[in-house]
């Protein structure tokens, strides 16, 4: 029975889950809805007036599948938290930026879209870091919740 508990400690610790479905599954539920709105988004936005549409399309549908596949990974709990966090950070920051690199700033919903998306993926991203690994630190100093 000891063989037993240490290898769910050991799994558990691996995943660097929280107990509970409830943040985990609203970050990697969020990320997901995300890149799900990010791939749905250009054709439903007729991003076609302006002089970078094809940049701006690709650019939301490709975020916007590799969003969905962080927000997958972590609503599995398949992949150790430090990789998803980075995954998300970056994507975010990107999303936040692209409009200015890639030259499409000036159409403004679009702009204001991928801006949001960002920030919400950043904010989403550093919420589930912050609370894995707080929730973390209280289980090995044997305090919970």
């Amino acid at each position: 029975m000891t063989d037993e508990h240490t290898t769910a400690d050991k799994r558990a610790s691996w995943r660097q889950r929280v107990p509970g479905p409830q943040l985990p599954g609203a970050v990697g539920g969020g990320t997901f809805l995300t890149g799900v709105w990010l791939v749905l988004a250009p054709p439903s936005w007729g991003y076609g007036a302006m002089s970078a549409a094809a940049t701006t399309h690709w650019n939301d549908v490709v975020v916007g599948a590799c969003l969905m596949t962080v927000g997958y990974l972590r609503l599995r709990g398949a992949v150790r938290l430090t990789p998803m966090t980075v995954a998300g950070l970056v994507l975010g920051l990107w999303l936040a930026i692209a409009p200015f690199a890639l030259g499409y700033d000036e159409a403004t919903s679009t702009t204001l879209q991928d801006i949001a998306a960002g920030l919400l993926v950043i904010g989403l991203t550093m919420t589930g870091h912050l609370a894995v690994t707080g929730e973390t630190e209280r289980q090995s100093n044997g305090r919970h919740p």
